[in-house]
């Protein structure tokens, strides 16, 4: 095959230092709360993983250290998590020995830490404390009680008004 004169451009043409133009992007909410969660959740995401945790299983515990004695529902309910994906996600924690679940009634569980469940919750949240930490640094004190109540505002939008 013949080499081609024709081309239109070179790879030393192209604009390497150039901003990209991000148009619209750069003020839609949607698209600055999805970035702004990528660069923030990252860090805390991989820490989580080292201890065997993802997000919403440290949501979980975070409820059921918070509430010891809840049931099943009332942490699906709060979390926003379908009740049927909590089951799975209630074995796991069982099954890996950081929560226990005991009948509360005829057909729902009240769930509890166990030790070993409490001293990773102790781990994962000096975690959380370092990595929220690091987040508020890059925020103006006086701000940072007006991002809180934004963020509760725009995450309770989204939350169904009833199950």
């Amino acid at each position: 095959m013949a080499h081609n004169e024709n081309i239109a451009f070179r790879i030393s043409d192209l604009k390497q230092s150039a901003p990209v133009d991000l148009g619209i992007l750069e003020a839609s909410v949607g698209y600055l709360l999805q970035r702004a969660l990528l660069a923030v959740s990252s860090g805390f995401r991989l820490e989580l993983a080292v201890i065997g945790l993802r997000p919403v299983t440290f949501s979980i515990l975070v409820a059921v250290r918070q509430s010891p004695g809840l049931r099943q529902s009332a942490i699906a309910d709060a979390l926003g998590i379908q009740r049927t994906n909590l089951v799975a996600l209630i074995e796991e924690l069982c099954a890996r020995g950081w929560l226990d679940r005991a009948r509360a009634d005829g057909r729902s569980y009240a769930l509890r830490l166990t030790d070993p469940g409490q001293k990773l919750m102790d781990d994962a949240l000096a975690m959380l404390d370092k990595s929220e930490a690091s987040i508020l640094e890059i925020i103006e004190p006086a701000d940072r009680d007006a991002l809180i109540g934004y963020l509760r505002a725009l995450a309770g939008a989204g939350a169904p008004a009833s199950r």
